[in-house]
């Protein structure tokens, strides 16, 4: 699945993974709107398309503005449930878990490209308790942000050119 080769690639840390990341993410979308625009989807499978691809676009506008399942389907002006099941029904995740690994991504992203305070990350994230963030980053990462960011560090530092 992309999402999960985006999550290879992230962890890979390799030079231009930030580019990749952000080509697969173009890929999803693309592939949201070639089978939205096919003659084989019925009208409804269209706009469940259409309400899946609105979502991951709009994850990607609000990342730092939206961080519930409800905020998202209030942008969108559709129901927490109605979000939920279509998102379900057309990636095979819940919106709240593709919430979780994009905000996750992001928070990689500026501990490894920032020199951001893991407590300034986690409320440029929209969490009200940095410790909350760390339990939550550790809990799906393995370690801690400021361990995670001193891993990257060392690889980055030991790693021949």
């Amino acid at each position: 699945m992309l999402t999960d080769e985006i999550q290879r690639e992230f962890k890979a840390g390799a030079e231009g993974s930030d580019r990749i990341v952000g080509l697969l993410l173009q890929l999803i979308l693309m592939k949201m709107n070639r089978f939205y625009l096919s003659g084989n989807a019925t009208d409804n499978s269209r706009r469940e398309a259409e309400l899946v691809r609105r979502f991951l676009v709009n994850l990607e506008q609000n990342l730092r503005v939206a961080s519930s399942v409800s905020s998202h389907a209030a942008l969108l002006r559709v129901s927490p449930e109605t979000l939920s099941e279509t998102v379900k029904k057309e990636t095979g995740k819940t919106p709240a878990t593709l919430i979780r690994e994009r905000v996750l991504l992001e928070a990689k992203r500026l501990l490894l490209h920032t020199s951001l305070s893991v407590a300034e990350i986690a409320y440029q994230l929209l969490f009200k308790d940095p410790s909350y963030f760390n339990r939550l980053f550790r809990r799906s990462v393995g370690n801690t942000p400021t361990e995670f960011r001193k891993q990257c560090w060392h690889a980055s530092v030991n790693r021949v050119p």
